[in-house]
């Protein structure tokens, strides 16, 4: 590996064979170099994990191996700690070599012994683990800073004002629940199609045209369909379409009684206010309506009769239990 004096240093090469590398990236790059131990990159589909191995390879000047994984073959049968299964087979196989080697000790101190001088055999190359011997890094999607930097790292000919807002837009598709949420080659590869497009302002019509860059499966395209207007431009109502369950052609963001909007009464909602109005007449609930008398004295008035001097009396025992009285 080459020795770099700083982790800016490693910033500046990786840029030069067209990674940007953020700050954590680069010191453990840097710290794998100085330690001589392996890296293990981990993190969701997209992020740029085969990418920086490629470059760090360029940088190095080393091969790049590349272990593809499927299902059956994933990283916890790549990356071994140490194989007990092919240990045993080894054992048994030289069990009668074993016993040979062990035939002439005088006791089992001195076997144990015999045994321990030959325990390399079994803990070497042949029978690692990988994963626990490795430096890790866990690699997320990039920050938006960081993405707009890479954008314009691949001139990708969208003007720097659409790429921001496009950056935007795909970090606010992460955030759905997909199937696959957009990678960063998936962003490069719509800047450079709306720049094909000849897109200078981003519109939630040309987003919809092309979503298919980024958003992958059928399911994913719909909930990328309903979410790209809003993402688009927060403050715009979502243009109706086919299967939103609001009439065509009507408002859906405001609903109102029809006795705010005159001019969409109909006959049967006039009649009912007019019978409404007519059963709304004062004292038409006598004293019995409730289910028991009223007193005399608040029969046909809005308020109960309060008899003389009650307003003073009641002043004066709330002044006298303030003072303690």
């Amino acid at each position: 590996m080459p020795y770099f004096d700083t982790v800016d240093d490693v910033t500046s090469a990786l840029a030069g064979h067209g990674y940007i590398a953020d700050r954590q990236l680069a010191t453990a790059v840097f710290v794998q170099t100085r330690l001589d131990k392996p890296l293990l990159v981990e993190g969701p589909a997209g992020v740029g994990k085969t990418e920086l191995a490629k470059a760090i390879a360029a940088v190095t000047g080393r091969r790049l191996l590349r272990l593809q994984c499927y299902e059956g073959q994933d990283d916890t049968k790549a990356l071994y700690e140490w194989d007990y299964g092919k240990q045993l087979l080894y054992t048994q196989i030289l069990r009668e070599k074993i016993g040979q080697l062990l035939a002439d000790t005088p006791d089992l101190h001195t076997a144990i012994e015999r045994v321990a001088q030959q325990e390399s055999a079994f803990f070497s190359e042949r029978f690692l683990a990988l994963k626990r011997r490795c430096l890790h890094l866990f690699l997320d999607y990039p920050s938006a800073e960081r993405e707009l930097e890479i954008l314009r790292s691949k001139n990708t000919g969208l003007p720097d004002a659409a790429a921001e807002r496009l950056v935007g837009i795909v970090r606010g598709l992460r955030g759905l629940d997909l199937r696959k949420a957009p990678s960063i080659s998936e962003t490069v590869d719509w800047a450079r199609t709306l720049a094909v497009l000849g897109v200078e302002e981003i519109a939630p019509a040309v987003l919809s045209d092309t979503v298919s860059v980024v958003v992958k499966y059928s399911r994913d395209v719909q909930r990328a369909l309903d979410a790209l207007p809003s993402l688009a431009d927060p403050n715009a109502a979502l243009a109706d379409r086919p299967g939103h369950d609001h009439p065509p052609g009507r408002d859906h963001h405001h609903h109102h009684d029809h006795a705010h909007r005159p001019d969409l009464d109909d006959g049967h909602d006039a009649a009912a206010r007019a019978e409404r109005a007519a059963k709304d007449q004062p004292g038409r609930h006598d004293e019995h309506y409730y289910g028991s008398p009223a007193p005399a004295s608040s029969v046909g008035s809005g308020d109960r009769a309060v008899p003389a001097g009650q307003g003073s009396r009641s002043f004066a025992r709330g002044l006298a239990r303030r003072r303690g009285l």
